[in-house]
């Protein structure tokens, strides 16, 4: 099956062509930017930061965020189609795909907690909220981390 994605179209196009990874990986970088930025700035004013700026405005830029995800899975899956069987082997791609998991459900958690309805808002303590926020947070950034070491970490 990785053999097989390797021998894709789409594959040969990103290993091969001189502006194929180039282009695909700076649409991952940018996706990335988009969505974690997002993330980052709805955590940290959870954490208190900002505190002039009001939270329930800044759902609006979930799409945003979702647009950067978008571009992050469309991007992601071509650069794993180019080296399949090497990002298959990458302990920092599994890490990475990991806490991309934790991260997502994190971000569901925060966004029921902070957007949901008024009812359900009063039920979760403000600890438990700043908890999720931190935690999320460490968590994004170890998805960058993780992804940059891929390049440089037991790459073959």
């Amino acid at each position: 099956m990785l053999d097989w994605l390797e021998s894709t179209d789409l594959a040969r196009m990103v290993q091969e062509s001189i502006w194929g990874y180039p282009i695909v990986l700076s649409g991952h970088a940018v996706g990335m930017a988009i969505l974690v930025g997002i993330v980052l700035m709805i955590n940290f004013r959870v954490l208190g930061f900002a505190p002039g700026v009001p939270i329930l405005p800044l759902k609006a830029l979930f799409r945003v965020a979702l647009l950067g995800l978008l571009i992050n899975v469309v991007s992601g899956t071509m650069l794993f189609m180019a080296s399949a069987n090497s990002f298959y082997e990458s302990n920092p791609f599994r890490i990475k795909v990991i806490l991309l998991i934790t991260g997502g459900i994190l971000l569901v958690l925060l966004s029921r907690r902070i957007f949901g309805p008024a009812d359900s808002a009063q039920k979760t303590s403000q600890a438990a909220v700043k908890s999720i926020a931190a935690l999320s947070i460490a968590v994004w950034i170890g998805v960058i981390v993780a992804g940059r070491l891929i390049a440089y970490w037991d790459f073959y």
